[in-house]
């Protein structure tokens, strides 16, 4: 019996601890990244190649379900090819792994807008399937002006 509880530890532990040792918010920092260059470059094939099928996106006040309405409304934020969102960075990034295959990740993104300091909020959910990280719900929130120009 004692064998078999240690083979079966010892089983779990070679199998999940890779799945659960990297660290997640490098990971998801990482795949958000390529959404922001994409998105600032209004590369929409780039952008909905980010997104499962069926993913949620919220950004500031819109809402659009399924990639058909992803694109949509990313292409409704470019206008001669360029983006009308005031560029951003990010400034914080906290993010947990939910499993081996999910993480939900929420991201401060600092900017200016006509000379106004802007802050937005990103809350992310991340779903790994076919070897690739996509978003499934991905939801941007535009807030009033960072702390940061208030010193």
């Amino acid at each position: 019996m004692s064998r078999r509880l240690i083979f079966f530890a010892s089983s779990f532990l070679l199998v999940a601890t890779p799945a659960f040792s990297a660290d997640p918010t490098s990971i998801a920092s990482a795949f958000s990244a390529r959404f922001d260059k994409a998105f600032a470059a209004c590369d929409v094939p780039a952008v909905l190649e980010l997104y499962e099928d069926n993913a949620t996106a919220i950004f500031a006040e819109n809402l659009a379900q399924g990639k058909v309405a992803i694109d949509a409304m990313v292409r409704s934020s470019c206008k001669d090819g360029r983006q009308t969102t005031p560029p951003y960075k990010q400034t914080e990034a906290h993010a947990r792994l939910l499993g081996p295959d999910w993480i939900m990740m929420v991201r401060v993104l600092d900017g200016v807008d006509n000379k106004r300091p802007f802050r937005a909020n990103a809350t992310e959910l991340m779903h790994k399937s076919g070897g690739k990280w996509h978003y499934v719900v991905d939801h941007a929130s535009l807030g009033v002006a960072s702390p940061a120009s208030a010193r």
